[in-house]
């Protein structure tokens, strides 16, 4: 789990609509996209101790951490609370750190005062690598006693131990909780190769690109059924897990109207859809001042949110395509707007205010090319999801180019931007400021200022 719970798949392949607009739902493909599907391998036999599971299948050139094997970790020996806490860019129910001897586990939803139709772990060995389990039950059932046939969604993600200097901190059994939410963070931006394999909102099955050419088909091998129809362990795990929640989350009456009651559910509702939220921003849900946020209600008890969609249709986007979509109450799509443009090489859609005719100004940090900074878009999308304007800040990404961090609509039509630029041949910040018409999406003004905002100790 990283900051934002990123992990999914989506019902709606962005990348197939001409332009933005209103979304009528496609239908699966008949054969869901896979990386080498298969069975192969021969199998291997399973401990006494992990009876009713699957036999594990060897995988070539990669060993994986198996979701056998992690249960089995997990079980192994008495969990030890390590902690719970703010994480960021998590709510509202922040994770607990447990330890025992072979594993450090993350239970994604433990602070909640019962047991919930969504339940997450994550599952960290610093000999075998890491585990995700992700599964949803429908009509608000609670997992461990619903069987299968009644999830809407249950996938299991592995990636190997991080090869030596990939992740700059390492696994230890001596970890704070707060140097566990830091190594989740550090390992997850690490680019380690890993499969998949599940169901969300279909069938979900392969890995990214990075991984060597059959490890696909002996993971398949070893989880399909599983997956399909998980023997008595699982649910066993799952009540084993749900037993160590003693550390409740303290939630506000009237809690479905709250900021972290919105950010819960946009949260569930990404990882859900293969949508990857920034980390920008998330203090501001719920204001009222015209302050940039990641995802805001709207009037017919749905939200809107911005992301990466970074899985579709079982189908990993290495680098994601940058959206903006409007949920209704039933969570499903009105409307999705890609920021897709053919004139940068990545992106990453950070924030959006809402505007007073039912759509949103959203901010895209955009690339011109692999390992350059980041270039300031502002884009408006009006109430049934279409453009009306896109406006691009000055710069390449490199010296003389804006990024900025805060971001307002103010009551005089503008979105005042503030942030640093670096100038030419220097290394030192320098004070930014900035603002463009919400009506026409021209540049107002565009101002350097102090030498060092931040106050960086050299």
């Amino acid at each position: 789990m990283t900051g934002a719970r990123k992990l999914g798949l989506s019902g709606v392949l962005l990348s197939l609509f001409a332009a933005c607009g209103p979304v009528a739902r496609a239908p699966a493909p008949a054969d869901p996209a896979r990386v080498d599907p298969g069975p192969t391998g021969e199998p291997v036999h399973a401990a006494a101790a992990d009876a009713g599971l699957p036999p594990p299948v060897a995988a070539p050139d990669v060993t994986l951490y198996t979701l056998r094997e992690a249960i089995a970790d997990v079980m192994a020996s008495p969990l030890a609370f390590i902690g719970t806490g703010e994480w960021t860019g998590v709510t509202p129910y922040p994770p607990c750190a447990y330890r025992n001897d072979r594993v450090i586990v993350l239970d994604n939803y433990c602070t909640t005062r019962k047991e919930i139709s969504t339940f997450g772990i994550d599952v960290y060995s610093p000999t075998r690598g890491w585990v995700e389990i992700y599964a949803t039950a429908k009509d608000k059932r609670p997992v461990s006693k619903t069987p299968r046939s009644q999830y809407g969604s249950f996938i299991v993600t592995s990636g190997p131990v991080p090869a030596p200097g990939k992740v700059e901190m390492e696994l230890t059994f001596d970890m704070t909780y707060q140097e566990v939410e830091r190594y989740e963070g550090v390992r997850a931006g690490a680019g380690i190769p890993s499969c998949w394999q599940g169901v969300h909102a279909e069938p979900a099955s392969g890995c990214n690109q990075e991984m060597p050419a059959g490890v696909g088909r002996a993971f398949r091998a070893e989880h399909e059924a599983f997956m399909k129809d998980p023997p008595e362990l699982w649910y066993e795990f799952a009540r084993h897990i749900i037993a160590q929640r003693r550390h409740p989350w303290p939630k506000p009456e009237n809690f479905e109207g709250t900021p972290e009651y919105l950010s819960g559910r946009a949260i569930d509702w990404a990882r859900q859809h293969g949508l990857q939220l920034m980390q920008f921003q998330w203090k501001n849900v719920g204001n009222r001042k015209g302050w940039f946020v990641p995802v805001s209600a709207t009037p017919d008890d749905g939200f809107i949110v911005i992301g990466n969609q970074v899985v579709a249709n079982g189908v990993p986007n290495t680098s994601g395509e940058p959206v903006v979509l409007r949920v209704d109450k039933a969570s499903d799509v009105v409307w999705a707007c890609s920021l897709l443009r053919s004139d940068f090489f990545d992106f990453e859609a950070a924030s959006f205010v809402p505007t007073p005719d039912g759509g949103v100004i959203a901010h895209v940090l955009a690339y011109k090319g692999e390992g350059s900074g980041p270039t300031n878009r502002l884009v408006k999308i009006d109430s049934k999801g279409s453009i009306v304007w896109d406006w691009i800040g000055r710069g390449t990404g490199g010296a003389n180019s804006p990024v900025a961090g805060t971001l307002q609509l103010t009551r005089k039509g503008v979105i005042h931007m503030t942030g640093h630029v670096y100038l030419d041949g220097g290394d030192v910040e320098y004070a930014w400021t900035g603002d463009v018409d919400a009506t026409t999406g021209k540049l107002v003004t565009d101002k350097v200022g102090a030498r060092n905002p931040y106050k960086r100790k050299p």
